[in-house]
């Protein structure tokens, strides 16, 4: 288990401040999900010291396997605060589809946005989400966003955080 009181890294940082919100979450975070979003960008599916080829979210990232698990999950766990419809959404959230999600996140990672909903969501410490529920809410919201599916499953690496969230 890993102390997220280190606040030096990003991940501590938003980790230490998902430990202090929730009554679920008791202020460590379990070894293998904190190595692997640190190590998120620094092991390539290519080979020692070679970049994977950088792709944006038109070029199919998700399947839609993923984005079906994506959607259970969010309407049993993100419902309550978030929706894809603007007459449905709270004021205290921003909005998951259409321009203004798309204005927030063109030209930012894939990565990013797992990460943010793995080290945050949901914010009233309800629940826990691991990688893979993050990782395919991050296929839903893809696909809500009139993203394509592709072949290959969206994951958590170096390829992540170089694809790219475009209009």
């Amino acid at each position: 288990m890993i102390n997220v009181e280190h606040r030096s890294s990003p991940l501590g940082r938003l980790v230490a401040a998902r430990a202090r919100r929730g009554p679920n979450f008791v202020g460590i975070v379990p070894a293998s999900a904190a190595v692997l979003f640190l190590s998120i960008g620094l092991v390539a599916a290519t080979g020692p010291g070679q970049d994977p080829p950088a792709r944006t979210t038109k070029d199919g990232v998700y399947t839609r396997a993923q984005a079906d698990a994506g959607k259970a999950t969010f309407d049993q766990v993100c419902a309550k605060c978030h929706a894809f419809k603007p007459w449905e959404k709270s004021e205290l959230n921003p909005d998951l589809a259409g321009e203004a999600f798309l204005d927030r996140w063109d030209g930012k990672s894939v990565k990013e946005l797992t990460s943010l909903i793995f080290a945050t969501m949901p914010n009233d410490g309800s629940a826990f989400l691991d990688e893979k529920q993050s990782l395919e809410l991050t296929a839903y919201i893809l696909q809500q966003n009139g993203f394509p599916p592709g072949e290959q499953a969206l994951a958590a690496d170096a390829l992540a955080a170089r694809t790219t969230i475009v209009k």
